[in-house]
């Protein structure tokens, strides 16, 4: 994991950027935001999924003693809204299914 106060990470870092093909910058970008705690909150807001929030929260745990308190708290309430627009979204493909299944009968 990248840390921003070990010189050997930041000098693979450095390295990585300047030899990594165009798809990698984002992970690059990722894990850079992951190390401060602003891109770390911003980091964990931005997730749009389960999966995506998981990784995030992957590459900020490292970290976790230098976040704001209210950071990861935020990201449980974020992980609970993130799982309810899940089984949301599950409950109208089986809604719409039972609809097509009736229609189609």
């Amino acid at each position: 994991r990248f840390d921003a106060r070990c010189l050997h990470c930041v000098e693979a870092d450095a390295s990585a950027s300047r030899q990594a093909p165009t798809a990698d910058v984002p992970e690059a970008e990722m894990l850079r935001r992951a190390n401060t705690p602003e891109g770390a909150r911003r980091l964990l807001e931005d997730a749009e999924s389960v999966e995506e929030l998981r990784r995030a929260l992957l590459d900020v745990m490292p970290h976790a003693e230098a976040l704001p308190a209210d950071v990861i708290p935020a990201s449980r309430e974020r992980l609970k809204q993130l799982k309810a627009r899940q089984a949301a979204a599950a409950e109208e493909a089986a809604a719409a299914e039972e609809a097509e299944a009736q229609a189609a009968a």
